[in-house]
């Protein structure tokens, strides 16, 4: 954990090797290398509170608050779902299924959208229903998603390109080249960045 207006590493958790990591402001969630299993801890103590079963091969964690969401999947075979957990309770309501291999996902309190990086799509799932509204096509490799619930932006590892959707229509409007590998995408409203 580090501070954010000094930059001083506050303290280190032992939680396993990490591979994804989202956070609330509240309560910090986090994927364990071939753990099959989300940590979560409370932000104010770096205290783990409970660790979840969420299927084999978790590859992505995001949380608006209410809800998490962990995609897992298996690109081999070319099947995922998502399981959605209930923040206060660390209770599974359900796993839905994708019929894609989901890479990353992200919430915005109102649509779940994923990026599927073996079939080249971004799917898009109501929040409060669980049900999959549309699959949209975006281009090779997508692997970084994030939205900000007018706008969904995708990094296309594949074309080296951030692509920009409207979240309405599930639309594509823009597409933005970006130079190599941009494997990681931010989106506060104002401003996009890539990684």
């Amino acid at each position: 954990e580090i501070e954010a207006s000094t930059g001083t590493v506050i303290r280190t958790i032992p939680i396993g090797e990490p591979v994804r990591i989202s956070s609330d402001g509240t309560h910090v969630w986090v994927l364990g290398e071939f753990s099959d299993a989300v940590s979560e801890i409370d932000a104010s103590t770096g205290t783990v509170i409970r660790t979840i079963p969420v299927g084999s091969e978790p590859s992505a964690v995001s949380s608006d608050g209410d809800h998490v969401w962990v995609t897992s999947g298996d690109a081999r075979v070319g099947s995922g779902a998502i399981t959605e957990i209930e923040a206060s309770t660390g209770a599974v309501i359900r796993t839905i299924e994708l019929g894609a291999t989901p890479y990353n996902a992200t919430s915005d309190g109102t649509d779940v959208w994923i990026a599927n990086d073996s079939q080249g799509t971004v799917s898009e799932i109501e929040a409060s229903t669980g049900t999959v509204i549309r699959t949209i096509p975006v281009g090779a490799g997508p692997l970084g998603i994030s939205s900000d619930g007018l706008h969904v932006w995708v990094g296309d590892n594949g074309d080296e390109t951030v692509r920009e959707i409207d979240a309405s229509t599930g639309t594509v409007i823009n597409r933005i080249p970006v130079g190599k590998y941009p494997q990681d995408v931010f989106s506060d409203g104002t401003h996009v960045d890539r990684k």
